[in-house]
C-alpha cells in the first residue's frame, strides 16, 4: 500500500482522490457535452463521484460503498415518485375535460399527447431504478477486488467513467422529464381551450 501511494517520495498520494501523477484534468466528450443538459446535469455529478473513487485505477473501497448504497437509496425513492407520477397521470386522463368527454376521436389532445410522454418516461425511471437496485444491492457487499475489476472493465480507454454516470442518471433525468411533461399537461388543459374562469384562479 506504500508503493502504492508512492510513501516518502516527492509527489506522496495526501487524499484518497489525489492522484501521484499530479493535476488531472479528464475533459468531457463531445456528446456528454451535448446530452447533459437532457440530463439535467446528473450524470456530471456521478462522474466526479466516480473519479474520486476510481483514482489511478485503484479503488477506495470504502467511499465506493457509501457511494452505491447512497445511489440505491435515491433509487429506490425514486420508484416511488415515478409511481405516485404515474397515477396522478392516469388520474389526469380520466378527467372529463381532457379525454374529450369519452368521445373517441383520430386525434389526441395537446394535453392527451404530453400525458402520455410523462406516462412513458416515469414507467422508464421506475423500471430503470428496479433494475439497477437489483444489479446494485450487493455491490456494497463486495470485495474491493471484484468491484476494482467492475470500474476497470467499464473505463472507456478515452471517456473514462462517462457511461456509467449517465447510466447511474437515467432514472432521475427521466423522473425530472416525467414531472416536467405532467406539469405542461396540466398548463395545457388549464390554458389551452379553457375558460376565463378557469385561468384566472390558475394563473
Amino acid at each position: 500500500m506504500q508503493f502504492i501511494q508512492l510513501y516518502g517520495q516527492y509527489g506522496a498520494r495526501l487524499d484518497r482522490d489525489q492522484s501521484v501523477h499530479g493535476l488531472i484534468v479528464h475533459p468531457h466528450s463531445w456528446y456528454l457535452n451535448i446530452i447533459e443538459p437532457f440530463l439535467f446535469w446528473g450524470a456530471e455529478v456521478h462522474l466526479v463521484s466516480l473519479e474520486k473513487i476510481w483514482v489511478d485505477r485503484t479503488i477506495h473501497i470504502v467511499a465506493f460503498r457509501h457511494f452505491i448504497g447512497k445511489l440505491n437509496e435515491e433509487w429506490q425513492d425514486f420508484i416511488i415518485v415515478a409511481t405516485v407520477l404515474l397515477n396522478a397521470n392516469v388520474a389526469f386522463l380520466s378527467i372529463q375535460s381532457v379525454d374529450l368527454g369519452g368521445v373517441v376521436l383520430p386525434n389526441r389532445s395537446a394535453a392527451q399527447i404530453v400525458s402520455y410522454i410523462s406516462i412513458v418516461t416515469s414507467l422508464g425511471s421506475a423500471i430503470l431504478s428496479l433494475l439497477l437496485v437489483r444489479q446494485n444491492r450487493s455491490k456494497g457487499r463486495e470485495s474491493a477486488d471484484v468491484v476494482a475489476n467492475f470500474l476497470g472493465n467499464m473505463t472507456h480507454s478515452t471517456r473514462g467513467l462517462e457511461h456509467l454516470a449517465i447510466l447511474y442518471a437515467l432514472p432521475y433525468a427521466l423522473l425530472m422529464w416525467s414531472t416536467l411533461t405532467f406539469l405542461a399537461a396540466f398548463s395545457l388543459d388549464c390554458f389551452v381551450d379553457a375558460s376565463v374562469f378557469t385561468r384566472v384562479p390558475v394563473g
